[in-house]
Order: structure tokens, then sequence, then C-alpha cells
């Protein structure tokens, strides 16, 4: 298993996870007077409506393949799974920075293993375990906010809700590509089921005239935003689910979140030099040292958990 593709999703989430933050805070305080309900209503409009464009350029390539049958059934809800996840956490990113949210999300691997075991009796070994578990912890010190000594509850039952999800739907996925044998196929099938998760939103008047309005009125720049934030989202997913079909999903989401704050933490620190009004982040001496230790740390550790 190449590096360079177990980090490329973490990148694009990363870039992401900011650019939701980003379009969350302004959208709801320009478009909406503050009304983050219908804020986190558009973003699944325009997120539902990318995935529905995806899955019909597939459903063109891979016309041919495409069979209503029981695989099919298990890839939509994979697609479902995701498109669910994706509403407790955007609502989590209306409580928390998402530099908090990224420690609770390291949490996946650990239900990805469970799931795993129940559904792809894909097991991992007892050094292996620990491990994981080893850098679950130093993930969590190492992308913690120094600044809040406490975590918004509701931001924690949403991350959560949506962690089990997304755990579910990455082994889900799994499932019913295997089954498939055909990648185009089985992507086609889940993102049409992301689609479904969020077309609930389509039927929402107030939400699609938001939407609406706010296309009209923000502009270009916004536009390009949430374009480039659902693709690195659906190229990061992508590149995520063609190595879970080759690969034990635990060991590939283990990899992939334990790199994941490491590269938050610079782009989180550049974010905020760039934009200081909407991400909020101040760096110590001591706080930088303590992140220099544990990125060590987290690195011999995903080594170790990369080889052995």
């Amino acid at each position: 298993m190449s590096i360079l593709w177990v980090i490329l999703p973490p990148i694009l989430f990363n870039l992401g996870g900011l650019i939701d933050t980003f379009l969350t805070k302004e959208l709801a305080t320009k478009q909406h007077d503050g009304d983050l309900h219908n804020a986190t209503g558009t973003l699944m409009i325009i997120g539902g409506f990318i995935a529905l464009v995806v899955a019909i350029i597939l459903g063109i390539i891979f016309v041919q393949d495409i069979q209503f049958t029981m695989h099919s059934l298990i890839l939509l809800l994979a697609g479902i799974l995701n498109g669910i996840a994706a509403f407790p956490y955007f609502k989590a990113l209306q409580h928390e920075k998402v530099e908090n949210i990224v420690p609770v999300l390291q949490s996946i691997p650990i239900f990805v293993y469970v799931f795993g075991v129940v559904f792809l009796d894909e097991y991992l070994s007892g050094i292996k375990i620990l491990l994981m578990l080893a850098i679950v912890i130093c993930t969590l010190f190492f992308s913690r906010d120094h600044e809040s000594k406490k975590f918004n509850t509701k931001g924690l039952y949403f991350t959560l809700l949506s962690v089990v999800c997304y755990a579910l739907s990455f082994v889900v996925f799994k499932l019913g590509g295997k089954i498939a044998d055909n990648i185009g196929v089985a992507l086609f099938w889940q993102h049409l089921g992301i689609f479904l998760a969020t077309s609930y939103r389509f039927l929402q008047k107030k939400t699609v005239l938001s939407t609406i309005k706010y296309l009209k009125k923000q502009g270009a720049i916004f536009a390009i935003l949430n374009i480039c934030n659902e693709l690195f989202f659906i190229i990061g997913y992508v590149v995520l689910s063609i190595l879970f079909l080759y690969h034990p999903v635990v060991v590939v989401d283990t990899l992939s979140n334990g790199i994941q704050p490491l590269l938050l933490f610079g782009m989180v620190y550049l974010s905020y030099k760039i934009f200081p009004h909407i991400f909020e982040r101040k760096y110590n001496k001591n706080i930088i040292i303590q992140k220099i230790f544990l990125c060590c740390v987290l690195i011999i550790l995903l080594g170790f958990f990369s080889f052995l």
C-alpha cells in the first residue's frame, strides 16, 4: 500500500473541513442572519447535488455493468450512511471548531474494527490492536484544543454520531464492493445513496429557496469554494474506498486518521494566519514543542503499525 495514496485522503478531508468551517460560519452570518440550521441545509443540498452528478457520470460510463441486485442495496446503504453522517458533522461544526472535532473523529478506527470483525471477519493481531489504540490516544492529545478547557456537549454527541455512521458506512461499502467486483459500479451505487440521504432537503421549500438565494447572492468565490469542498471530499472518499477494497478497512482507516491531525496542525496554522477572524487559533512556544514531540511519537507508531 503506497503511503502517497494513504496521505491523499487526509489532505483532502482537512481542506474540506477548513472550508466547511468557513462556509458554515460565513454562510450563517451573511446569508441566513446567523441561522446555522438553514446554513447546514444549504451545504447538504449542494453536497447531495454534486453526489448525484457523480452518480450520473458513473452511471453513463458503466451503464452496461449496472444491475439492481443484493449488492446494490448494500452499496446504497453504505452511501446513505455516509450521507447521514454528514448531517451531525455539520451540526458539530456549529458548536465546535474543526480542530476540536478532529480528535473525536480519531475514534473511527475503533468502531471500524468492531464493525469489521462483525461483518467482514477482519481481525488484527494483539500487538496491532495495541498500536491502533496508542495511535488513537496519541492523535487525540495531538489534535486537542489547548485553549478550550471543555468540549461542547452537543458538539461531542453530534461528532460521535457522525463517527459511528462513517465507520459503519466504510465497512458496509467493502461488504458490498467485494460482491460487486467492479469499483466503478460500487461507487455509482454509493454516490446514489449519498444523494438519497440528502434528498429530503430538496423537499424543504425554505431550504431550497435559501440555497438558490445564497448561490445568487454570494457570487463566484463561494460557488467555487463549495464545488472545491465537495470535490475534495469525493476524491478523498473515492481513494479511501478503493483502498478499503484491497486492504483491511481498519488498517487503512487507522493510517489515514493517524496522519490527518499531523497535516491539520500545519494547515490550521496557515489558515489562522490568512483568515484570523474565521480560524481563531493561537500557538505559543510550549504548545509547538508538545506538538513536535507528539508528532515524532505518532510517526514512530504509524511506522510500526504499517510494517508489522
